[in-house]
């Protein structure tokens, strides 16, 4: 379980770095594509770096917290372009 738990926490990490300078606006706007169940999971999981202590934090079966952070990993990926997009666009609007 650690070696999947370090690999999934630097997967995790790589897939959000271009979202970290506006993570905590971004998940609180409308161009947010990621659900809350997501989104508390992945700010657990990188405060305790523990699928147990995140689970019992977030209120989540650890399986359903594991597969939170599975889906969120996948959107970041799978959505760059979009979440780019929202953000260029913001900017040009100010």
């Amino acid at each position: 379980m650690e070696s999947l738990f370090n690999s999934q926490l630097q997967e995790l990490e790589l897939a959000m770095k271009p979202y970290q300078k506006d993570w905590d606006n971004w998940t609180k706007s409308s161009g947010c594509f990621l659900e809350q169940e997501e989104i508390n999971a992945v700010n657990w999981y990188l405060i305790t770096r523990s699928y147990e202590n995140g689970a019992k934090e977030a209120n989540l079966s650890e399986t359903r917290f594991i597969i939170a952070i599975k889906d969120a990993i996948s959107k970041l990926n799978l959505f760059l372009e979009t979440f780019k997009n929202h953000y260029d666009h913001k900017k040009t609007e100010k």
